[in-house]
């Protein structure tokens, strides 16, 4: 319950905070402040101490969980992908080599690029 009063609480605050303002946004702070009323009074009927004694095993439990979740971040081994840019070399030379070997240009700038601009040289 008390999880439920602190999200419905920030549910509530996050209206008022917004600047839109119209009839879905006064029917939904209506209806969240009518839930937020039902829970408070629900929790009224617990003794300061008992609500206290549940916030301290909250604590506790989440303290325990975070402790036994918490592991050591591995370092993420990064390759480096050259193959783009031996791609682009191995597309120079062709080029040079055969001007014109238009199908490979064709098939490099599809796989960079897209078939948008295989359209785009087809049409020229």
């Amino acid at each position: 319950m008390l999880n439920d009063k602190a999200h419905l609480q920030n549910e509530l605050d996050e209206l008022k905070a917004s600047l839109k303002f119209d009839a879905n946004t006064i029917q939904t702070r209506i209806t969240l402040l009518r839930k937020l009323f039902a829970v408070t009074s629900e929790l009224s009927t617990y003794t300061p101490e008992q609500v206290n004694l549940a916030l301290n095993s909250k604590e506790k439990a989440k303290s325990i969980i975070k402790k036994h979740t918490i592991q050591e971040d591995e370092e993420e081994t990064v390759f480096i992908d050259n193959s783009l840019t031996r791609f682009l070399l191995y597309m120079i030379f062709l080029q040079n080599a055969k001007p014109d070997n238009k199908f490979f240009i064709a098939i490099a700038i599809n796989a960079l690029f897209g078939d948008r601009y295989e359209r785009r040289y087809k049409t020229r």
